[in-house]
């Protein structure tokens, strides 16, 4: 083992690199995509990280990168062992955080952007639920339905859907995927009953969620091997979240929403789909929570985070209609 990772080779500033600082020098030259760039992100030599990765390829067998005077490209077959890497660090370092701050309960203050079908869909219930649990944290909640940059430091964690973060070294931890569903009230269907046919809505009013701004004309129903096209509707309006459900619960038109968000008015029967027998063609919506990993998260974060990910994975999300809490 000592020859295989150049313990007695790789000397930086008198001190030998052992195996788990090759696999990290192996991450770093793979994310930054030069080796230059990496040594630096190290603090170490040029030089040295070279002889690292020359190290860990002996001791492997395997050529970890194709190289030129420009360019640094992962090889197709160190893919595998490249997100094996990635995940044993990142275990160790969630191992070694919760060590270091078991000690300590969790204070500060706990800035959290969230988009607003998350607070729709039950992250209010989280936030109760871990005030309880760390009283002497203050959390400060913001709504915004705008991708943004979490490495510029205005919020410790983004509760949104994944292409809402745009900083590429984000961990983004998944927690829901709902399927999007047309929904209408009774008094609202009763009134249009006298159409000729489901798929006409040529008389409606259609009520969008959020930004999903997509032409009615690209609305389209599945059923069996079928796909059939929804005939425009009237008047289309694009609400948030809350807005959308008060407006198809008051009877006034239907609403394209992820079924998360209604099925709790669909077992109650406030609410019916328009289509029954029916699957919308439109891609799931998602939520995730997001976060950037410095060297130490701070215990008050990392606990929202698990918080999210409890509540969330609690929801049987083949079929949440029984299971999950709305916010009214």
């Amino acid at each position: 083992m000592v020859d295989a990772t150049g313990k007695n080779a790789n000397q930086q500033n008198g001190k030998s690199m052992d195996h788990l600082a090759l696999i990290e020098a192996f991450v770093a030259v793979a994310r930054f995509e030069s080796f230059t760039k990496a040594a630096s992100h190290l603090n170490i030599s040029p030089g040295a990280l070279s002889r690292a990765i020359s190290n860990l390829e002996a001791h492997t067998q395997v050529t970890l990168f194709h190289r030129s005077t420009r360019h640094v490209a992962l090889a197709e077959d160190a893919r595998e062992y490249l997100a094996l890497c990635v995940e044993t660090l990142e275990r160790l370092r969630d191992g070694e955080q919760r060590l270091l701050s078991e000690r300590n309960e969790p204070k500060g203050v706990l800035r959290v952007v969230a988009h607003p079908i998350a607070i729709e869909a039950g992250l209010t219930q989280v936030i109760s639920e871990y005030q309880h649990d760390a009283p002497d944290v203050s959390v400060i909640v913001s709504t915004s339905s705008e991708p943004l940059k979490l490495e510029h430091g205005s919020c410790d964690v983004a509760v949104c859907p994944p292409g809402h973060i745009l900083d590429g070294r984000a961990v983004y931890r998944p927690l829901l995927r709902s399927p999007v569903l047309l929904v209408a009230s009774r008094t609202y269907l009763d009134r249009h009953r006298s159409h000729r046919s489901p798929l006409d809505f040529t008389k409606h009013v259609l009520v969008l969620c959020g930004t999903d701004t997509a032409a009615t004309a690209d609305l389209r129903f599945e059923r069996d091997a079928g796909v059939a096209r929804m005939a425009g509707a009237a008047v289309t309006m694009v609400v948030d979240a809350a807005s959308v459900i008060r407006l198809a619960l008051s009877g006034f038109g239907m609403a394209l929403v992820p079924e998360v968000l209604v099925s709790r008015y669909l077992e109650e029967g406030r609410l019916q789909l328009v289509v029954p027998g029916y699957e919308v063609d439109r891609e799931p919506t998602e939520l995730g929570v997001g976060f950037i990993r410095n060297r130490t998260v701070p215990r008050r974060t990392r606990n929202f985070i698990d918080a999210c990910v409890a509540h969330f994975s609690s929801i049987d999300n083949a079929n949440p209609r029984a299971r999950i809490e709305l916010a009214a």
